[in-house]
């Protein structure tokens, strides 16, 4: 039997169907005492195709692995995380690793562990003093990882709300605010996002900025009024360029005789009839569209 204790401010869970393993953890409070996840062996079955879905081995998983299997999942493959910066996790200790006494090349006392047949580790039962010591001493170093870990992802929200693209803002997750709750910081971007910066495409639901003006996965417009003030101003920058500003290079049809620049060829040839620069030979002048 093993045991993991948790201060983590957020809720986690972890399935292993392969031996029907389904591990929680709730949320706990800054002042609450940590939660404690008891773990024993289990069975895994082995099953192929071949054997129309009987078993044909049964191999046991040991609660330390499974153990050190939920730890990894839960404290080492986030984001962000450091020996020092991660979930307030960890697995309580119970036994001491047996050491032994050896000598260095120079005839320096060491101690090393002492291993078995198989080249592991040797552990020898903790006492009751030995495992409150630990504990405790787990319990202060979790506390400690768990406030930097909340302090990373408070930042991580702050820079995507303050981001002049309003497309980050869709990042900040419910593992952000969690964080920010639990630590007592008040950030704006702590609302809902339904109600504030978010709103959903009337035809495929999908959650966008509040100032998109078209669903940024199905292309529909959400915002009619604002995309036809869009098209209009457009239209204005254009027709304003034409009339005398000049357009950027690359993007346009110029005409070759007297320079002037054009959004298409149509525009172009229509240019090209009243060219004051026309040659003599008109047909040979105009292109068709």
């Amino acid at each position: 039997m093993k045991r993991i204790a948790s201060v983590h401010f957020a809720a986690v869970s972890l399935e292993r169907p392969t031996y029907a393993g389904l591990y929680k953890i709730p949320a706990v409070a800054r002042d609450a005492a940590p939660y404690i996840l008891n773990i024993g062996d289990k069975v895994q079955i082995w099953q192929t195709v071949a054997t129309m879905g009987k078993q044909i081995r049964r191999e046991t998983i040991l609660a330390r692995e499974i153990a050190l299997d939920c730890i990894r999942m839960w404290t080492q493959n986030v984001l962000g995380a450091s020996p020092q910066c991660h979930p307030g996790i960890w697995i309580v200790r119970d036994e001491i690793a047996v050491m032994y006494e050896d000598k260095d090349a120079d005839g320096n006392p060491i101690w090393k562990p002492r291993l078995d047949a198989d080249n592991k580790q040797i552990f020898r039962p903790a006492t009751d003093e030995e495992q409150k010591q630990m504990f405790d001493e787990d319990h202060q170093d979790a506390l400690v990882c768990d406030a930097n870990y909340a302090e990373l992802l408070v930042g991580q929200a702050d820079e995507w709300f303050a981001s002049s693209n309003t497309k980050d803002r869709r990042f900040i997750g419910d593992l952000h605010k969690a964080a920010a709750k639990a630590y007592g910081r008040e950030r704006e971007w702590l609302r809902s996002f339904a109600q504030s910066d978010l709103k959903a495409c009337p035809v495929c639901k999908t959650m966008n900025p509040r100032d998109a003006m078209k669903c940024q996965k199905c292309a529909e417009i959400i915002d009619a009024a604002a995309y036809r003030d869009f098209k209009r101003r457009n239209k204005e920058i254009m027709e304003s360029d034409q009339n005398g500003e000049p357009l950027p290079k690359g993007r346009f049809y110029p005409c070759n005789d007297c320079g002037a620049e054009f959004l298409n060829q149509k525009e172009l040839v229509k240019h090209r009839l009243d060219c004051t620069k026309k040659p003599a030979n008109a047909e040979a002048h105009v292109q068709p569209a």
